[in-house]
């Protein structure tokens, strides 16, 4: 898992300078995010994979695909005319694995807790200590500098990482679900367990019915928790970029990077305490206080905002996400999952596209995303409150 956390990160953090660096225009952002809007209407497909194949079985395969790719782009001369939209190319295609490996990633959680909702919110404790670490702040900021230096070196790097998670991953199968001696999945002969069992949904945990407004909430939280950042962040970067330079982003996603793991730690210290509604409630505070201290003229007011931010959303995001994971299991949870990424989807492509046609303004940006931050308000009474022991 930070293996591919790591190798995720690394690829985002470099898309920003890579755009800087080989020339690419800005509506390429948009553009990336409209795509991803395209590719969510396949999220049953999605579903289904991982209801055939197994959440562990999905994870492994999708990373090592993940690791061809970004190989087989490295080896392409990057003399050639095409090489900088073959990059464009790349990055879509690790949106649609990406869209894999989110929804096996999700089941998965859930299948490992069981019906231990406690030892599932603690889970996610850990997951976004290691996302903070490995991925915002290690990554990013290695993806950044990575690009500034090599973009070939990044792409290798990125390779390598997805190789190494799908590696780790199969090397530590038997302590998965659906896997082991204990009769819940057997050895086959040749190594390779029988994992019908943890797409057999007719053991996941029951859950209390979800009414639909509850549904319809989760699903616009999902909308805006892409549409915000969407609508201005890229556009913000790029105008740091310009501004202070390309190698100053790097600066700025090591901030981001701190502010993703003191909120990580925030998380798991009261999550199960304090309950998805009340952590949620203080990720889109902090995040309106983030918005309004990158509008201030300064660098070190944006390194700031940006720790803040980072600090308000990963909250914000695990609040939302371990929300659905809470109130659904199993086949339903897939499915659920699959139409949140397009929820998600959507408010990314409306907000990039509209972040496009107002990018020379990038600080009128922060104040509409400022502005939506409120409608995070009514959305709060969908997610559950403290988890009972």
């Amino acid at each position: 898992m930070t293996f591919s956390m790591l190798s995720n990160a690394i690829f985002e953090g470099s898309v920003i300078p890579s755009i800087l660096i080989v020339g690419l225009p800005a509506w390429v952002i948009a553009f990336r995010k409209t795509f991803n809007l395209v590719i969510d209407f396949a999220s049953p497909v999605s579903a289904w994979i991982v209801q055939r194949f197994g959440s562990f079985r999905s994870l492994a395969t999708t990373e090592g695909v993940e690791g061809v790719l970004c190989l087989a782009v490295a080896l392409v001369p990057n003399g050639w005319t095409y090489w900088k939209w073959l990059l464009l190319a790349l990055s879509c295609l690790l949106l649609m694995t990406g869209q894999v490996i989110d929804v096996a990633s999700e089941v998965f959680e859930v299948d490992a807790a069981g019906d231990d909702d406690d030892m599932l919110v603690k889970y996610s404790g850990y997951v976004a200590v290691i996302a903070s670490v490995a991925g915002t702040l290690l990554g990013q900021v290695a993806g950044s500098a990575l690009a500034n230096a090599s973009i070939m070196a990044m792409l290798l790097t990125s390779s390598a990482l997805s190789f190494a998670c799908a590696l780790t991953r199969f090397r530590t199968r038997k302590f998965m679900p659906g896997f082991g001696n204990d009769g819940a999945g057997g050895d086959d002969g040749d190594g390779s367990a029988d994992e019908s069992t943890a797409a057999d949904t007719s053991h996941a945990p029951q859950r209390t019915p979800v009414t639909r407004l509850t549904r319809i909430r989760l699903l616009i939280a999902s909308l805006l928790l892409a549409l915000i950042p969407s609508l201005w962040a890229s556009y913000a970067l790029l105008g740091i970029g310009s501004r202070y330079g390309s190698d100053m982003l790097t600066v700025v996603y090591a901030f981001g990077g701190v502010g993703s793991i003191i909120g990580s730690f925030v998380y798991m210290r009261l999550s199960a305490k304090l309950g998805m509604h009340a952590v949620s409630a203080i990720g889109a505070i902090a995040t309106a206080i983030s918005l309004a201290a990158v509008l201030v003229p300064e660098f070190a007011a944006v390194c700031v905002g940006w720790l803040i931010n980072n600090l308000g959303y990963g909250l914000l995001a695990h609040g939302v996400i371990v929300s659905r994971q809470l109130l659904l299991s199993g086949g339903d949870l897939a499915k659920f999952s699959g139409r949140a990424r397009f929820a998600y989807a959507i408010g990314g492509a409306v907000g990039t596209w509209g972040g496009w046609l107002g990018s020379a303004h990038w600080q009128i940006l922060a104040v509409v995303a400022l502005v939506l931050c409120a409608g995070f308000i009514p959305l709060l009474k969908a997610m559950p409150g403290p988890v009972r022991h």
